[in-house]
């Protein structure tokens, strides 16, 4: 067990998906070729000036509305100066001491039944730089600026966050939100989501280390696997009674280690100052009330709702609240189902096997709430298994004219209730095999799934499974 404690804390930049770019018209389009968005504003040109987007500021606001954060009354855009070439204009439009959202928290999972509060410092809004793409072989750098000027949030965390397991389910809960509230992708192997850590290790819980840096992680597995890296090279250093140096430093994920990149800079090399091109822009208290009306229901709205309303175990109300479009799904049938586990398991199992498979997203599957109800009403009263409602699911969304039950007839899967022969061929298997009988009455229960296995498999007629078990246990008990 370390005897070090390691203190956390995350900046989670999130691209917005607005049409055009945080301070100009220019597109916004992943995979374009590269320099071909990019226009006199983004690149700061004499004579331009840049005007900010309304629709990004109101997307900003969203999120930390959402995250409980305080809503600023006036936005103001500072000027971030540092001379990178993938930065156009030599410095980078921002906000610093004024964020448009300060406070608030995001609530994650730390154990079965316990959560933690993951506290904010502030959530801001900027633009995005360009990319930078190196050849070693050729010895050359190139830029593509099509992302430059593409607008930003930045949700920083208080420094509370203590292992890299809370780290990683902090990212899944941001990447969840943003999804939820249709303002980002979410995702981070096109850049659309990255994350900054900032750790540091001390022998003494609430007294900070040496903070280092690691930038632009690009997926929430190497957010964890970094961070529990960094904290064993931190440790070693310690031990051997080297100093933790001040500065910013990459991820490898092929070698699994942290490089330094370059000493951290800080907040005086940044020589913030309000942007001068961009008057104050003053928020009205019903603009933000209008926005806040828009906020949908939440993952852990409905993850509550899903186990207090619906009687639903935890591990089912997670999955079934960790995409909106599961969510709204879930619920549209659950008004028409009697039986809400049933429900459940079939979106769970069969339905999200075949989302996966055909990769696309619950709201476009054009099967009907009804549809859904008769296939739970058929597994409820032993008319098919469950095993055969991914065959019956997929035949409807082959032929959405015909519905769930003249498929299952048509297909010979509807379940016979009982058949005469039942009987006669578990004797047949138990004298087959005495010493598996004797075995089970000696306390191996596990046998009865054997004896189960044979029955079935020696059926020529389709019976629901249920009625074999209670009929193959009646008979163990009478031997």
């Amino acid at each position: 067990m370390s005897i070090f404690y390691p203190t956390i804390g995350l900046e989670i930049h999130a691209q917005l998906n607005t049409f055009s770019k945080m301070f100009s018209g220019e597109k916004i389009s992943f995979g374009d070729l590269p320099n071909t968005n990019v226009g006199e504003i983004t690149l700061a040109l004499p004579g331009t000036l840049p005007s900010p987007n309304l629709e990004a500021i109101k997307k900003c606001i969203l999120v930390g509305l959402a995250c409980k954060s305080q809503i600023a009354e006036k936005v103001v855009f500072h000027r971030k100066n540092y001379t990178y070439p993938d930065l156009p204009k030599g410095y980078q439009i921002s906000q610093d001491n004024l964020p448009l959202c300060s406070g608030g928290f995001i609530e994650i999972d730390i154990d079965k039944n316990k959560t933690k509060k993951i506290l904010l410092k502030r959530i801001h809004i900027e633009e995005d730089t360009g990319k930078s793409f190196h050849c070693e072989e050729k010895n050359e750098s190139h830029l593509d600026f099509n992302r430059a000027g593409s607008p930003l949030i930045e949700i920083v965390t208080e420094p509370c966050i203590s292992s890299a397991q809370e780290a990683y389910e902090f990212v899944l809960e941001v990447r969840k939100l943003v999804r939820y509230l249709e303002i980002c992708d979410g995702n981070m192997e096109e850049g659309s989501l990255r994350c900054d850590v900032n750790i540091s290790i001390s022998k003494t819980e609430k007294i900070f280390g040496q903070r280092v840096e690691i930038k632009n992680l690009n997926s929430i597995k190497g957010v964890m696997m970094a961070i529990n890296y960094e904290i064993e090279r931190q440790e070693k250093l310690i031990l051997l009674g080297k100093k933790i140096q001040n500065e910013t430093r990459s991820y490898i994920a092929e070698k699994n280690e942290t490089i330094t990149m370059r000493e951290k800079d800080s907040v005086e090399d940044y020589r913030y100052f309000i942007e001068p091109n961009i008057p104050p822009l003053n928020l009205e208290k019903n603009f933000i009330e209008g926005i806040q009306k828009t906020l949908p229901l939440l993952p852990r709205e409905y993850f509550h709702k899903f186990v207090d309303k619906y009687n639903l175990n935890s591990y089912d109300a997670k999955i079934l609240s960790s995409a909106k479009d599961i969510a709204i799904y879930f619920e549209a049938a659950a008004k028409v189902v009697k039986n809400k586990k049933t429900l459940a398991n079939i979106i769970i199992g069969p339905i999200k096997a075949y989302i996966n498979k055909m990769n696309i997203n619950f709201s476009n599957l054009k099967i009907s709430s009804q549809e859904i109800a008769s296939l739970c009403s058929m597994i409820d009263d032993s008319k098919i298994s469950f095993s055969s409602v991914q065959i019956i699911f997929e035949e409807m969304i082959k032929n959405p004219t015909e519905n769930s039950q003249s498929i299952a007839e048509k297909l010979n899967l509807i379940l016979l209730e009982d058949i005469k022969d039942l009987s006669k061929i578990i004797d047949t298997i138990f004298k087959n095999y005495p010493e598996k009988i004797l075995a089970y009455k000696s306390g191996q229960i596990g046998l009865l799934n054997f004896f189960l296995g044979q029955v079935m498999k020696s059926l020529k007629t389709k019976i629901d499974p249920k009625t074999v078990k209670i009929k193959v246990e009646e008979k163990l008990n009478e031997k």
